[in-house]
C-alpha cells in the first residue's frame, strides 16, 4: 500500500517537489539564514509547476498511448492535472504576496535570466530540448539557493559556490542517469533528451566522469578539515552521488519496477538527516 502511494507520489513529482524544500532548507542551514515558510511552499509549488508542465506538454505532443507509466497517467487525466495546475499556479501567485521583498526580486532575475537564454536560442537556430537535462538541473538547484541567498547577508565565498555546483551536478547525473535509463521509451514517444543526442555511450561515460568528479570535493573535506558540521554535510553530498553510482552501476536491477527514480529521486530528501 506504502509503495503503491509513494509511485503515485513519484508519478505527479510531489516527491521532487518535497525534496526541493528539504534541500533548501540544508541550504539555509548551511548558511544559517532563517527562511520563511511561505518561500519553501512557494519553491515546491513552482518546481512541481515546472515539472508538471514539463509532462502535461510531453503527454499532449504523444499521439499515441504513452510508453512510460508517467506520460500514461498525465495522458489519461491530462484535463484533470490541467485544472489543479491553474489552481496551483494561482495559490503560487497568491503566495508572493507573503514572500520578503528580496526573494521575489531574486526570483524575477532568474526569470529574466530563463527568458533572455531562450530568446538567444531562438535567434541563433538552437533547440534547447537536447540539453534540457543541463537547464532543468540548473533551475533546480537555482531554485534551491534562491530562497536563501536572497536573504543572507553574509559573504559570498568559495565554499557556497562549490555547494551550489555540487547540488547542480547531482541534480544533472540524476537526469542524465534517467535519461540513459529510458532512452528506448523516449524513443518511443518521440521525446528528445541528451542521450539521443550524444549516444548512449558517450553519455555514460561522461556521466561517470561527471560522478567522479563529484567524489573529489567530499573526499578533500574529509582530509583537510576537522569541521564536523562541514564534513557531515559532504558526507550527505557524497551519500547522495553513491547512491546514483550504485544506480548507474546496475542498471538492469533499477530499471524493473522503475527503482532507478524510487532511489533517485529520494536522494534529495537525504540532507533532512542534518535538519
Amino acid at each position: 500500500m506504502l509503495f503503491k502511494l509513494y509511485r503515485y507520489l513519484r508519478i505527479l513529482s510531489l516527491d521532487v517537489a518535497l525534496g526541493s524544500c528539504i534541500s533548501a532548507l540544508f541550504v539555509a542551514n548551511y548558511l544559517q539564514v532563517a527562511i520563511s515558510y511561505s518561500a519553501l511552499f512557494t519553491l515546491g509549488l513552482c518546481v512541481w509547476l515546472i515539472y508538471t508542465a514539463d509532462h502535461l506538454m510531453d503527454a499532449y505532443h504523444i499521439k499515441h498511448k504513452a510508453h512510460s507509466r508517467r506520460h500514461l497517467y498525465h495522458q489519461k487525466y491530462f484535463k484533470r492535472l490541467v485544472y489543479l495546475f491553474i489552481v496551483v499556479a494561482s495559490l503560487g501567485f497568491v503566495s508572493l504576496i507573503f514572500l520578503p521583498t528580496r526573494t521575489i526580486y531574486w526570483g524575477l532575475a532568474l526569470l529574466a535570466f530563463v527568458f533572455l537564454h531562450f530568446i538567444i536560442l531562438k535567434l541563433i537556430g538552437i533547440r534547447p530540448s537536447a540539453y534540457k537535462e543541463f537547464i532543468v538541473a540548473f533551475l533546480y538547484a537555482a531554485g534551491i539557493f534562491l530562497v536563501s541567498l536572497s536573504v543572507y547577508n553574509g559573504p559570498f565565498n568559495k565554499e557556497i559556490l562549490v555547494l551550489f555546483v555540487q547540488f547542480f551536478l547531482t541534480a544533472l547525473i540524476n537526469l542524465l542517469l534517467f535519461g540513459m535509463i529510458e532512452e528506448e521509451i523516449d524513443k518511443k514517444d518521440g521525446q528528445v533528451s541528451f542521450v539521443q543526442w550524444a549516444g548512449k555511450k558517450r553519455t555514460l561515460t561522461f556521466t561517470w566522469i561527471l560522478l567522479s568528479i563529484s567524489f573529489c570535493y567530499p573526499i578533500y573535506t574529509f582530509i583537510t578539515t576537522t569541521n564536523n558540521s562541514l564534513i557531515i554535510n559532504q558526507m550527505i553530498i557524497l551519500a547522495m552521488n553513491l547512491t546514483l553510482g550504485i544506480i548507474m552501476f546496475d542498471k538492469n536491477y533499477f530499471k524493473k519496477k522503475e527503482r532507478y527514480r524510487a532511489y533517485g529521486d529520494a536522494i534529495f530528501l537525504y540532507p533532512i538527516i542534518v535538519l
